[in-house]
């Protein structure tokens, strides 16, 4: 037996703690060296000494914490508790204040009279290091809060909100109250539910200890958006496993993106039309100086023969040849002022506006033996008027030129609405054009009927200017059924 206490003795003094075994009457029975060393700062704590004693003679600072541990240390002599513990504050010279945890816990030992066992441990760093943590994480917890444009919370293991701070319910329309402690696939589509996207990432995030995921996400209020969200595994407060998410709406990158994409793919176009265009204006170009070329050889030759008859030809094809180019070019700086000289924007009336047109233009029409006519009800709209007029006056033109190849034929005016867009319709009675021709008929230098004057650029401005006013230029035609040419405005502003 005493081998046997000799060794529970080594043990008790192999502890870091303050150990002392206690009698039923609360008399210190057995300590160990740490103990034995708060014994001889405090001269009152050595084998012998009733314990409860001590506790109940300090005064002072001591005394409420002291009545608190004689009482609770009672109640675990009387076996009315297994075991007790409480934490007080002791001002030690030239140390300070450090921390300490009293617990005492029942013991069975019938081979000696120790019926509570009694531990002092010195808490003070551990105290310290938490209250650190603790500040940290409110400090962590008031920067998550004030982040609003992202959405950051917290899941356990198994996907259930733990918190959710201020971007969160701005981004997605529920408050902390609604999202904590829900599955976070709350945020994901039914459709996205029931493919098990939510299981999927958070199995992704647990394999991978993170992953980043974009899918469209939904609000509160039922819409969508296009969100990225980062998870990461975690160790939650309580230890356990769980996931810090980082969530960001991505629309506005998504639109940037889209709208990054339409500009290369127009500029892509605009390159493919400028190839085009440079090709086709060499061409159309390059045929009346070879006109003017040939017909001055032939004056040169003649000049040299003494020939003089049949120069008034040659130099009327020489100046029809450089009026045509003139025509050309003049059309085609007319073109290219298009879209980048700004007009002014008003409110026009179709109803004057349409029918004065077709007014200034009767000559034009009676010299062919035909005529302009208005019908259906005109609203208004916001347009540049004078490039609207450009573009009615080659329509017309256009009309005049080719729907209207017999005297007593007419063309008709007309306009409509539907939503933002203005359409204004010019059809003829004439010989129709084909699906082939329709496809090319608004490209540069294309003309149906190259027998009739014209560069062929006139279609090409029409089109132009329904692009810059957000709409569009079309025909509808079937040979031998004459044609139907569109205009289409947006006019937003009605």
């Amino acid at each position: 037996m005493h081998a046997q206490s000799a060794s529970v003795d080594g043990l008790l003094d192999a502890m870091p703690q303050s150990i002392a075994m206690l009698d039923s009457e609360g008399r210190i029975t057995r300590v160990n060296r740490a103990w034995r060393g708060i014994a001889s700062q405090h001269g009152s704590l050595h084998l012998g000494t009733s314990y409860l004693d001590v506790c109940d003679r300090s005064r002072g600072e001591a005394e409420a914490d002291a009545k608190v541990v004689a009482t609770g240390l009672r109640r675990v002599l009387r076996g009315e508790s297994r075991e007790f513990s409480h934490e007080y504050a002791c001002a030690i010279p030239m140390v300070g204040t450090r921390w300490f945890t009293v617990q005492a816990i029942a013991v069975e030992d019938g081979a000696t009279s120790d019926r509570v066992m009694v531990t002092h441990t010195d808490v003070t760093d551990l105290l310290r290091a938490r209250h650190e943590a603790e500040a940290g994480q409110t400090t962590l917890s008031l920067l998550v809060e004030a982040v609003t444009d992202k959405g950051i919370f917290l899941l356990d293991a198994q996907g259930r909100v733990q918190s959710w701070n201020q971007g969160a319910a701005l981004l997605t329309g529920y408050s902390a109250d609604d999202a904590v402690g829900r599955g976070f696939e709350f945020l994901y589509s039914p459709e996205l539910i029931e493919a098990g996207l939510a299981a999927k990432h958070l199995s992704q995030a647990r394999r991978s200890r993170s992953c980043v995921i974009e899918c469209d996400l939904t609000r509160r209020d039922g819409t969508s958006f296009l969100a990225s969200m980062a998870l990461y595994l975690v160790l939650t407060r309580s230890g356990e496993r769980g996931f810090a998410a980082v969530m960001r709406n991505e629309t506005a990158r998504r639109q940037s993106e889209a709208s990054l994409q339409n500009a290369l793919n127009g500029l892509e176009v605009r390159n493919r039309e400028m190839e085009q265009f440079v090709y086709t204006v060499s061409h159309d170009l390059k045929t009346p100086l070879v006109t003017m070329a040939g017909f001055l050889g032939h004056v040169k030759t003649d000049l040299q023969h003494g020939r003089s008859e049949r120069l008034p030809q040659f130099i009327s094809r020489i100046d029809a040849a450089a009026e045509r180019m003139k025509h050309t070019i003049d059309d085609l700086l007319e073109l290219s002022r298009i879209g980048r000289i700004a007009g002014k924007t008003e409110s026009i009336d179709l109803g004057s506006f349409l029918p004065q047109i077709a007014t200034d233009m009767a000559e034009q029409a009676s010299a062919r033996g035909a005529t302009l006519v208005c019908s259906g009800e005109h609203g208004c709209l916001f347009a540049d008027r004078a490039r609207l007029r450009d573009a009615m006056e080659n329509l017309l033109d256009n009309a005049l030129k080719y729907g209207c190849p017999k005297p007593g034929m007419s063309v008709e005016i007309s306009s409509c609405r539907e939503g933002e867009l203005v359409t204004i319709c010019v059809r003829d009675h004439g010989p129709g054009i084909s699906a082939q021709a329709q496809t090319k008929i608004f490209g540069l230098f294309q003309r149906v009927d190259t027998s009739q004057e014209g560069t062929g650029i006139g279609l090409a401005i029409v089109r132009r200017i329904a692009e810059i006013h957000g709409g569009r230029a079309w025909v509808e035609s079937e040979p031998g059924n004459g044609a139907a040419f569109y205009l289409s405005i947006r006019d937003p502003l009605r």
